[in-house]
Formats: structure tokens, C-alpha cells, sequence
């Protein structure tokens, strides 16, 4: 991950742009809120195998279940070290659960965490979390890059 100074940054603009766009499932939605973050921090995607993939609530349970992830934070433990709450960093991913009950992926900023749903993005405090994630290069895209080298 890039330097502190670049990383607020680098999540500042990933918040003004998603800010300006409407949520959509498999396009602008929790996963891929996170993932954009990540993506921009690191330059790998680590959600390539499935951005797209599914366009409404129903067909992205389906891939959590097909992938034998159950939920979101089964997808986050997929492909990041998961962390202590309390040591959760600027870019990395949380696990909130909702007064619902669904399990959504947010994005630490310092003390809070942003997250994303239906009404757009929501600020909520880093203790909210239940589980935490610490973003970096994926184990395969840098097995892959190390490959290429």
C-alpha cells in the first residue's frame, strides 16, 4: 500500500466518486465500494472474478453461497489476512452487521467506516465492525506478479 498521506487521498476521490453514484447491485454496491477502494490503493482488483457478475441482491447471494463464502466477510477473509478490529487502518476492509442482520463490507477511515447501501454512503464508528480485514496485493495477484517478473 502506498504512504499515509497518499492513502487519504487516494480514498478521498473513491468517496467523491461513489458519493455522485447510485447504488447498484454488481456495479456500486458494498463489495465493489470496497473492492474500488482496494483497487485504487493497490492497482489489483481483487474482486475481477465476480465485478459484474450479478445485478440484484438475490444473484449476489448466490455467488456468496456458490463460492462457499456464506457472506461478505467470507469473501473479505477469501482474499485478505483478517485483522483485529481495534488495528484496522485507513483502506481496510470491515464487516458490519446490520439491524437487519446482513452482513455488509465497509472501508476504514481512521475511526470510521464508510459503508454502502441502497440510500448511498454511510459513516458508522470503527467499533461498529465485527470483523476486519487488512487490504494489500492478493496472495494470487502477486504470485501472478512475481511470476510475470
Amino acid at each position: 500500500m502506498t504512504g499515509f498521506v497518499h492513502v487519504g487521498k487516494i480514498l478521498g476521490e473513491c468517496f467523491l466518486r461513489e458519493f455522485r453514484t447510485p447504488f447498484a447491485w454488481g456495479v456500486a454496491d458494498c463489495v465493489t465500494w470496497a473492492a474500488d477502494c482496494a483497487l485504487a490503493l493497490t492497482g489489483v482488483d481483487p474482486i475481477a472474478d465476480i465485478r459484474g457478475t450479478y445485478t440484484t441482491e438475490r444473484g449476489a447471494q448466490r455467488i456468496l453461497v456458490k463460492r462457499g463464502w456464506g457472506d461478505v466477510a467470507g469473501l473479505a477473509a477469501s482474499i485478505y489476512d483478517e485483522i483485529p478490529v481495534a488495528m484496522a487502518h485507513a483502506g481496510d476492509w470491515t464487516a458490519i452487521r446490520r439491524d437487519d442482520g446482513v452482513i455488509v463490507l465497509g472501508v476504514s477511515f481512521g475511526a470510521w467506516i464508510i459503508a454502502r447501501g441502497p440510500d448511498g454512503l454511510g459513516r458508522l464508528d470503527l467499533t461498529a465492525a465485527m470483523r476486519a480485514f487488512r487490504v494489500g496485493v492478493p496472495a494470487a495477484a502477486a504470485s501472478s506478479a512475481s511470476e510475470a517478473a
